[in-house]
């Protein structure tokens, strides 16, 4: 962490040249500039699609209902594709299938503990019909 801080005051610090050479010390700072935000832009991407906070895009009747870790890298998955469920086998270096889950389980699941407690808290401090009575 120190060496990311020090690396980051550094480039922060302004190029002292002699004046004869301010041309070249001008790119380098550009240069330097602009590989620090591409940097940035990537590891920001990078955290994102690990959050997972942005939405996966695909087909809207292929989606992953459940996923249950087994292990490290491994997890199994039910996925709803059409009017199909299918238990799948996930590692990191294969997916497989493991069988089709007749009858399909219901799709309807409940919101997170997070999402629950939130949810609560906001309907607490919003009046009901009842205190405006």
């Amino acid at each position: 962490m120190k060496r990311y801080c020090l690396f980051l005051a550094l480039a922060s610090m302004p190029l002292y040249a002699a004046p004869e050479s301010t041309a070249t010390a001008g790119l380098v700072q550009w240069l330097f500039s602009s590989l620090l935000v591409l940097g940035l832009i990537v590891v920001l991407a990078w955290g994102l699609k690990k959050s997972r906070l942005v939405p996966q895009m695909g087909r809207p009747d292929f989606k992953v209902l459940f996923t249950l870790p087994v292990g490290y890298k491994e997890k199994l998955m039910v996925v709803q594709a059409g009017e199909q469920q299918l238990l799948l086998g996930v590692t990191a270096q294969q997916i497989s299938f493991l069988t089709e889950i007749n009858p399909p389980l219901s799709a309807n699941t409940s919101a997170p503990v997070f999402a629950q407690h939130l949810s609560r808290w906001m309907n607490k401090s919003t009046p009901s019909e009842d205190d405006k009575a």
